[in-house]
């Protein structure tokens, strides 16, 4: 799972996430074993969850908008994968990537709004479209208006050492809308799996390595006044992540989280003095919030059985 949300500022509203739990609403799909993946929300303390996608298949991803309106998300059916966009209610679904954009199917995921709320940023893994070439089929990074025009390529990687192309995800509009911070691996190696947290325009150009780092650093987003970065990393164990966090110019690196258990997706609350992510800590993956110095961890959803994760914060703001 790789969230990709962007802290606007504002009063903290509801947390929404993902969650494979069995409820009346979620029930085992014929021929499988568990549910599959809905949308949720909750509020900080996580009461009074509400199911927001009812389907079949697995919805991931979700991010709200600066004005806590509307939720952005990935949608994955029969090995396909969508942006859609609905309503902070879970009304008026709208797939903004059907597949007649391109020659074949191609997998959209990884979205998020921008700070004005007329763009997406996400990842795609498709050949043509509008101009766009990416032969080696790898992820990156575009741009679309909200209804789904307006496509744009922002990174074209060459290949990487192993002649592989490289992948760019997660990527996340600072409040500014000025900056894009993202995850790439275009600095691997051959034998090792290093990933990267990069910055750059919201253009594309200027692309910058903040986290310089040869374990893998993942899923960056912003503070809400564009001064911090927070990100899952496994610079201190190959196989279990803990939260970091930057300064916006890649100084100051400071670890938040020291659980030896998989913690991540972080996201900063719209006020940023807390942050929620998810934590493996209990034995399944359940939402926590935190200081955004890494005191006072609090679970907020607790089950038995399945899974809760890539959380991110409802900026409320005031109506005119």
């Amino acid at each position: 799972m790789e969230p990709v949300q962007a802290a606007f500022p504002g009063k903290n509203g509801k947390v929404v996430f993902v969650s494979n739990r069995l409820t009346p609403d979620n029930p085992i799909p014929e021929g499988r074993t568990v549910p599959d993946f809905e949308i949720f929300v909750s509020s900080a303390s996580g009461a009074g969850v509400v199911q927001l996608t009812h389907n079949n298949w697995n919805d991931f991803e979700p991010a709200f908008s600066h004005d806590g309106r509307k939720i952005v998300f990935t949608h994955e059916r029969e090995g396909d994968a969508d942006i859609f966009v609905m309503s902070a209610s879970g009304a008026g679904e709208k797939d903004l990537t059907p597949d007649g954009l391109t020659v074949a199917p191609a997998l959209d995921e990884d979205p998020a709004f921008s700070p004005s709320g007329k763009k997406i940023v996400f990842v795609s893994v498709r050949e043509t479209g509008e101009g766009v070439n990416n032969p080696e089929k790898d992820r990156e990074i575009f741009t679309m208006n909200i209804d789904g025009t307006g496509l744009r390529q922002l990174t074209n990687n060459a290949p990487r050492e192993d002649n592989f192309g490289a992948n760019d995800q997660d990527p996340v509009f600072s409040p500014s809308g000025k900056k894009i911070a993202f995850t790439t691996d275009r600095d691997q190696m051959v034998g090792d799996e290093n990933t990267e947290i990069y910055t750059m325009d919201a253009s594309g150009a200027n692309e910058v390595n903040l986290s310089r780092n040869p374990a893998r650093d993942i899923r960056p987003d912003w503070s809400p006044d564009g001064r911090r970065i927070v990100f899952g990393s496994f610079r201190d164990s190959v196989s279990t992540a803990e939260i970091y966090a930057i300064n916006a110019d890649g100084s100051n690196p400071r670890r938040l989280t020291a659980n030896n258990v998989a913690d991540g997706s972080p996201v900063f609350s719209p006020d940023g003095r807390q942050m929620a992510f998810h934590s493996f800590r209990d034995g399944n993956l359940e939402i926590h919030r935190m200081k955004t110095d890494g005191s006072q961890q609090t679970m907020v959803t607790n089950i038995l059985t399945g899974e809760n994760a890539q959380p991110d914060w409802q900026p409320l703001q005031p109506r005119r």
